[in-house]
C-alpha cells in the first residue's frame, strides 16, 4: 500500500512539474507576443504619423494648384502678364519647396 500511495505521489509530483513547464512556456510565448504587439503599435504611429504629413503635403499643393489657377485667370482677365509672371513663378518657387519636402517623406 505505501509503494502504492508512493507511486500515486511521484505521478502526481511529475503532472505539477509538467504543468509548471507548460506555465513557464506559456509566460514566455505571453511576453513574447506582448513585445511583438508593442513593435507593431510603434510601427502603425509612424505609419499614422506618415499618413498625416503626406494629408497635409496634399492640401498644402491644391492650395498651390488653386493660387496657381486663380492668378492664371485673374492675370488673363487683367491682360497684365507681368504680374501673373511674378506670380506664377513665386508659386512656381513654393511648388518646388513643396517637392522638395516631399522628397523627404519617400
Amino acid at each position: 500500500m505505501i509503494e502504492r500511495l508512493q507511486g500515486g505521489t511521484r505521478k502526481v509530483a511529475g503532472v505539477v512539474d509538467e504543468g509548471v513547464r507548460q506555465a513557464q512556456s506559456c509566460e514566455e510565448l505571453i511576453e513574447t507576443a506582448c513585445v511583438s504587439f508593442a513593435e507593431i503599435a510603434g510601427e502603425v504611429a509612424t505609419i499614422d504619423r506618415m499618413g498625416a504629413e503626406i494629408r497635409q503635403s496634399t492640401q498644402q499643393q491644391d492650395e498651390t494648384v488653386q493660387s496657381i489657377q486663380q492668378t492664371v485667370a485673374r492675370g488673363l482677365a487683367a491682360g497684365d502678364r507681368q504680374c501673373g509672371t511674378d506670380r506664377a513663378l513665386e508659386i512656381a518657387a513654393g511648388l518646388h519647396s513643396l517637392a522638395t519636402g516631399l522628397k523627404a517623406l519617400a
